[in-house]
């Protein structure tokens, strides 16, 4: 079960993380991309709305797509959500 645990996470992603309930668990490394994968997700998207709903589909798909390709590399998961929204 994913903790509250987020160490030096960015506030708007342990906020949209407080929420989920996943059965995943992931090291303090791979929690540090997905937060890094989040944030610059959020950075990239223009104009958008970024209400705890839309926080929380972004996290959403972070964790699903680290845990779907086993990569813990914050690029990597970025490009691949981005691609997913039809975004990038």
């Amino acid at each position: 079960m994913l903790g509250r645990e987020f160490g030096p996470i960015w506030s708007d992603w342990s906020g949209a993380m407080a929420n989920l309930t996943a059965e995943y668990a992931f090291d303090d490394l791979q929690t540090k991309a997905l937060g890094e994968a989040f944030d610059a997700i959020c950075a990239t998207v223009p104009d958008i709305s970024y209400s705890s709903v839309v926080k929380e589909v972004i996290a959403n798909k972070v964790i699903a797509t680290a845990q779907q390709t086993g990569t813990s590399r914050s690029t990597d998961i970025a490009e691949r959500v981005l691609r997913s929204f039809g975004l990038h």
